[in-house]
């Protein structure tokens, strides 16, 4: 399945890298992002994740969310002061997950341009088919799936498990997310708020 650029956005068990801390010019981007987004408002915050590029090096990066609803919303991050910048939707799949923005994800999710992982985040092995909208449904039906684009032409999937179900991610959250570019992001439990280092 191929997506072109532009479209519409409406591990426990990793080690913990050594602590770099977030660069000065980082700092600036994150607070940039933060005010951007109304970061001060309950639904929304701050998740940290190491951030694993494919060179080896490991340095921490602030994941920015924003609650649209109950169970849906907006993620940004930044990797690295000059790094590419991403954002689109994150979205709780269950009962009463919003179908058109989980098939938009979907074409995130399923690309061709992830093929060299073999596995999605949470683990979920493309079929012979890729990896479909019913696969992805059944498997993550509890978890927090986002989907986003990157202003240089990435994308980026990720799928996270709150800490707190009743309270989203302002509960915290811990996952993985992955670029096409081969980075990878491993957040740990933490509070969403509280987070900021």
């Amino acid at each position: 399945m191929k997506i072109e650029r532009g479209v519409e956005w409406g591990s426990e068990n990793a080690e913990e890298p050594a602590d770099r801390g977030i660069r000065p010019a980082g700092w600036l981007a994150l607070v940039s992002c933060w005010g951007l987004l109304g970061c001060a408002s309950p639904g929304s915050g701050l998740l940290v994740a190491a951030w694993e590029s494919p060179a080896g090096s490991t340095e921490k990066v602030a994941l920015s969310y924003q609650r649209e609803q109950v169970g849906k919303g907006r993620l940004v991050v930044q990797l690295g002061p000059d790094g590419e910048r991403y954002a689109g939707s994150y979205l709780r799949l269950g009962e009463n997950a919003d179908e058109a923005r989980l098939r938009r994800m979907h074409l995130i999710w399923a690309s061709d341009r992830f093929e060299g992982f073999g596995e999605d985040p949470g683990g979920l092995r493309p079929g012979a088919d890729g990896i479909t909208l019913g696969a992805l449904r059944r498997h993550y039906s509890r978890s927090v799936l986002a989907a986003l684009d990157g202003d240089r032409g990435g994308l980026m999937r990720c799928q996270l498990e709150l800490v707190d179900a009743t309270r989203g991610l302002p509960g915290g959250a811990s996952g993985t997310c992955q670029t096409t570019g081969g980075d990878v992001l491993r957040i740990r439990r933490r509070q969403g708020p509280a987070s900021v280092p």
